[in-house]
């Protein structure tokens, strides 16, 4: 039988790569506008508890969701694939797999659902979770298949998939919650999208079911580990501040308050989604160039860069309440505060994605979890003090310290060569922040309306940023060059 043996001849990159780089941005990115208007619709249509009870539904599944699409599908199913001699014998063994694990975990969750949603404090979602549950089953069958598109030269369609399911998740959830099905009608718009996805998926390339590949489970040795570690740690601490609040029993319209504010701070970690990837093949683009010069403007660019963005998390925070009154109504204004606070975590984890992204380009992969185990451990040690004491403010206050903590440790990942100028990047990014935190209020003061208010202060930390020479044109240019594949680096390949 066919074995996952290497190819003796590696493909060059295709040309139909920049293109589908850009277009897979565009169709990432979507997640965004279209998370911010389906947020809006539901926190007016459902009101705070209900939308407490949606974000709890949440916060339990997809870490079950994430674990069941990740064990042979992601990042593990893509290199089998790829390095496989013949792709149909290991794309049905990786299609029967991820069926068998999907089915499996599903089941699992389905029997403890009623015991999750007791713990925490909401027994009445134990119906919810099951109808949830599907997506268990759903998402590693639909994420093989898009690996199997990407591993067989398909760069764009995958882009097109995630597009139908953003479009689909919008269309659905306003039709069914407008006719009254509420929280049902949401679970099972997110269950009719992935549906969609699935079937633009295998519209392009049907995976087969029959064909098997002997002995396809000792190259996952390489595979399963540091990353998976350092991935799952992420995926619990997104979601952890949420399950410890209906845990100690906050609430559920105080969940509500939360949620909305934790959709809204999820910018950076949607750009750090789209962006690290990239980051990591650009790297390893100009190693195999090689380009030593241009790999160092690259990782010192990208990190200014990702720097430069936390700041903005302050002007984002002194405008904070104005915002989501705008987005989600004057009952949603205590979210204010929360999104503040979410947001400047959201800048740490950011940073920490970016250099650990580099870490990773340079075959690293044990050196991130340095920074993500303790992120997970402060941030679960801090709630279980602090939100007691402060209910969902302390859980944001957690999330922000730990994501701090974080990306300070994250400076220190190349060692000590580059640590004090990382340390002055700090100093001048706080300087940036502060004075752009000052610009919102200020222009709040003077009766600038929200979102005006937090765009003048924007612009005034970007011109510090300038001044201060954290951030230039000539970065953005190398990078933007980089991921368009039109630098002398990328024609040497």
């Amino acid at each position: 039988m066919s074995g996952p043996l290497p190819s003796e001849h590696p493909a060059p990159p295709q040309p139909g790569i920049a293109r589908a780089t850009v277009f897979g941005f565009i169709a990432e990115a979507m997640v965004f506008p279209a998370g911010l208007v389906t947020a809006a619709y539901l926190t007016r249509s459902l009101g705070a508890a209900q939308y407490g009870q949606l974000s709890l539904i949440y916060a339990v599944l997809s870490p079950v969701v994430w674990l069941a699409s990740s064990t042979f599908a992601g990042r593990t199913g893509l290199t089998l694939l790829a390095d496989a001699r013949d792709w149909r014998p290991m794309a049905a063994t990786l299609l029967r797999a991820n069926v068998v694990l999907g089915l499996g975990s599903m089941l699992l969750f389905l029997a403890l659902a009623p015991w999750f949603a007791t713990v925490l404090g909401s027994p009445d979602l134990a119906p919810f979770l099951w109808v949830a549950a599907v997506e268990i089953v759903l998402m590693p069958i639909t994420r093989i298949h898009r690996d199997a598109l990407v591993a067989r030269g398909q760069y764009t369609w995958p882009a097109l998939a995630t597009l139908a399911f953003q479009l689909a998740r919008l269309a659905l959830i306003l039709s069914l919650v407008a006719a009254g099905w509420a929280l049902l009608g949401v679970i099972l718009a997110n269950l009719g999208a992935r549906a969609v996805e699935l079937v633009a998926c295998r519209a392009r390339l049907r995976l087969p079911v029959r064909g098997a590949v002997q002995g396809w489970l000792r190259p996952l040795r390489s595979q399963v580990g540091s990353l998976f570690g350092y991935a799952f740690c992420l995926q619990l601490f997104n979601r952890v501040d949420l399950l410890m609040l209906g845990f100690l029993g906050t609430p559920v319209d105080v969940l509500g308050h939360y949620g909305a504010a934790q959709n809204l701070a999820l910018a950076p970690g949607l750009f750090a989604m789209v962006f690290g990837p990239l980051l990591i093949a650009a790297l390893r683009r100009t190693e195999l160039a090689p380009a030593p010069e241009e790999a160092l403007a690259l990782r010192n660019g990208s990190a200014r860069l990702v720097i430069a963005i936390w700041a903005m998390a302050a002007p984002v925070a002194a405008g904070a309440t104005g915002l989501v009154v705008l987005l989600f109504g004057s009952g949603f204004a205590s979210s204010g505060e929360i999104l503040a606070w979410l947001g400047v975590g959201a800048g740490g984890g950011l940073v920490l994605a970016v250099l650990s992204a580099h870490q990773v380009a340079n075959r690293r992969y044990a050196r991130p979890l340095l920074a993500a185990i303790p992120m997970l451990v402060v941030a679960v040690a801090l709630q279980v003090v602090w939100i007691p004491r402060h209910g969902a403010l302390g859980a944001a206050w957690a999330t922000a310290t730990a994501a701090i903590l974080a990306a300070i440790i994250a400076q220190g990942f190349d060692g000590l060569r580059n640590l004090l100028a990382r340390s002055l990047d700090l100093v001048r990014m706080v300087c940036a922040g502060a004075a752009g935190y000052f610009g919102t209020q200020l222009a709040a003061r003077v009766g600038m309306p929200s979102p005006v208010d937090i765009l003048l202060g924007a612009i005034v930390t970007g011109t510090v940023l300038l001044l201060v020479r954290l951030a230039s044109w000539r970065d953005l240019r190398l990078l933007a060059a980089q991921f368009l594949d039109r630098t002398p680096v990328t024609r040497m390949i």
